[in-house]
């Protein structure tokens, strides 16, 4: 199944394939604030159920389901805002990133998504965005880091995510809104202090219309827009933090808050930088007695092997709801890094950052389209509608 595309810089549309695990595993790996399994998982699904497939010349697109429609404004604007998300990840993941955290995360004083009491808390670190606000009081969504693969060196952006009601295909889209372009660059991102020039900022916009009276008219239409400058390759830590990010926020969605919370660990200790000598030891002992808990939830939950082949098979974590059942499969080289982010040394995990993208790299796919899709993050999607939705 496709979606209408325009591709950055680009003013003519293609059709790009956005099969239903992508969309279901794009929203795994987003934070979903206050949302525990369960539910999540349901959320996770829900969009397979309000989108059909319809032809347009031949080629299979989705189209919003007509119920859609007929439902209240909020609702509307929760699918949206899913449908937007599950967007952003697909084009961000077209223009090669991997790593992509809400920039809400590194908010000074700590991520300000509200997370709620049950859920372990994404802590100050080294990583501090902030916003100037010229112009707009609203800041992107995301920071995304892309690995060396793509143009030999590591890159990053800041990008905007957008659910809209607008059509994208008229010429007046051909340059970015101009509140969009304006959001997309309200931001100002420093790591231990030191300010880093954001090299490209990108928004990434998709239509959902569920008023449209013709199936055709209510297809997704997904369209992007870029600004960048060239730039060195960021400090490591920067890509550690955003990796960090990203994963604290899939271990949330998957139920494993053990390891979210050594992942937050390390991200406390690395934003700290060198404990005094007379708290290492306490702060060493903690890392250390977390990260059996994590390691041990991870065999639990995932019947993981922890020391197995990086290229292959991990653990699966399977959620399910009323919907359907959401298999998640961990790869081996995903699971390193979940480790490894727990690390208090930054060097140490910029090294297995860096073996993890390696590895990443080389994964293909491998499997047919209705047995999976494989996210650039290393995690292996399926979404199993259950009967009564088929």
């Amino acid at each position: 199944m496709h979606v209408h595309y325009w591709a950055v810089g680009q003013t003519s549309p293609a059709p790009l394939s956005l099969p239903i695990n992508f969309i279901s595993g794009y929203l795994a790996e987003d934070w979903l604030p206050s949302i525990v399994p369960p539910p999540g998982s349901t959320f996770m699904g829900w969009p397979a159920s309000l989108i059909q497939p319809v032809a347009v010349g031949g080629t299979p697109y989705w189209s919003l389901d007509a119920v859609l429609g007929r439902t209240e404004r909020q609702w509307k604007g929760v699918i949206s805002w899913m449908l937007g998300v599950a967007g952003a990840r697909h084009l961000l993941a077209q223009e090669g990133y991997r790593w992509i955290a809400p920039v809400s995360a590194f908010y000074p004083g700590g991520g300000e998504v509200d997370t709620a009491h049950w859920h372990p808390r994404f802590p100050p670190g080294a990583v501090v965005v902030t916003g100037p606000n010229q112009g707009t009081n609203l800041r992107p969504d995301y920071v995304a880091i892309r690995p060396r693969r793509v143009t030999g060196v590591r890159t990053w952006a800041a990008a905007e995510a957008k659910g809209t009601g607008e059509a994208l295909d008229s010429a007046l889209k051909n340059a970015c809104p101009a509140a969009w372009y304006r959001q997309v660059r309200n931001i100002a991102v420093t790591l231990h202090g030191q300010p880093l020039n954001v090299p490209r900022h990108i928004v990434a916009a998709t239509r959902v219309n569920p008023n449209a009276k013709r199936p055709q008219t209510r297809c997704l239409q997904l369209r992007g827009w870029n600004a960048d400058a060239p730039t060195a390759e960021p400090p490591p830590q920067l890509a550690v933090e955003v990796a960090a990010g990203h994963m604290f926020g899939v271990c949330l969605n998957l139920g494993l808050w053990m390891n979210a919370r050594a992942i937050a660990l390390g991200v406390a200790m690395r934003g700290a930088g060198a404990a005094a000598p007379d708290d290492a030891g306490r702060r060493l002992d903690e890392v250390l007695t977390i990260g059996r808990r994590a390691d041990a939830e991870l065999v639990e939950e995932t019947g993981a092997t922890l020391e197995g082949d990086a290229a292959g098979a991990g653990g699966l974590r399977i959620l399910r709801s009323g919907l359907g059942v959401l298999e998640v499969e961990i790869t081996q080289a995903t699971m390193s890094l979940i480790r490894a982010l727990r690390s208090p040394d930054p060097d140490e995990a910029a090294a297995a950052l860096d073996d993890a993208d390696e590895v990443l790299d080389e994964l293909h796919p491998g499997l047919p389209e209705d047995a999976g899709v494989l996210l650039p993050s290393g995690l292996r999607v399926r979404y199993v509608p259950s009967e009564r939705r088929r």
